[in-house]
């Protein structure tokens, strides 16, 4: 088998077909060579070291296929690097684009040839590289809620302060008022500076995040690609 095959085989059934005719070509020399055999002992144990030569084949087809697939993803993943570098995502729709580019890099890793017998199992299915997607936009959305819920939970803290003030003065003395406006004011304005900060936060999350979406985009790629790909591009970021 070792001069008719050259691994990896682009199916199961290649070498399959190998091992037959080989197999078929020395239980002919071993027939040729064995004639008192007659319980057949010996064609037993031939036939169970060509299933064992043929397992080994398979292992070793399947590594040599894994390896030529990690090879080209990789290969495939260096031009995700370098527009993660050049901040190609990092415009408005620069989400979307890393998307669409990831599924190009796909289709390429598909039309690549000599992957072998391991081309599918590399990648996930699609269905679950779109469950991926459809959790990150989730939890987008849940976090905007959130956020947005704060706010306004802030905002009623605050009116509800101002509400009171407006009535203390007619219940103290007028030698504390002074002190409760005092301390109104102070803890006003740290209710509206948290207010400014959500506001600030929730424009944000309208705009392209550079950091949240590459990240959540990652855990994406991860599910599309090979883990310690999209993992190193996380560490690369992250140290940004």
């Amino acid at each position: 088998m070792e001069q008719e095959l050259k691994l990896p085989t682009a199916s199961q059934e290649e070498l399959g077909d190998a091992h037959q005719r080989c197999k078929g070509r020395a239980l002919a020399l071993f027939m040729a060579r064995v004639f008192a055999d007659k319980e057949q002992r010996y064609q037993c144990q031939l036939m169970s070291e060509l299933q064992a030569a043929k397992e080994e084949f398979c292992r070793r087809n399947e590594a040599a296929s894994e390896e030529r697939c990690r090879a080209v993803l990789r290969e495939l993943w260096r031009d995700v690097e370098q527009r993660l570098d050049r901040g190609e995502y990092a415009v408005p729709g620069g989400s979307r684009r890393f998307q669409e580019h990831l599924e190009e890099l796909r289709e390429e890793y598909h039309r690549r040839p000599g992957l072998g017998v391991k081309v599918s199992s590399m990648l996930v299915p699609d269905t679950r590289s779109a469950e991926a997607m459809r959790a990150m936009e989730a939890r987008q959305e849940e976090q905007r809620r959130s956020r947005e819920e704060h706010q306004r939970q802030l905002e009623e803290q605050l009116q509800r302060k101002q509400q009171a003030m407006l009535e203390d003065p007619l219940r103290v003395p007028q030698e504390q008022e002074a002190l409760l406006q005092e301390g109104f004011k102070r803890e006003a304005e740290a209710l509206r500076e948290q207010i400014r900060r959500l506001e600030e936060e929730n424009e944000e999350m309208k705009k392209p995040s550079w950091h949240q979406w590459v990240l959540d985009g990652l855990s994406i790629a991860a599910e599309i690609f090979l883990p310690d790909l999209a993992q190193a591009a996380l560490r690369k970021i992250q140290r940004k």
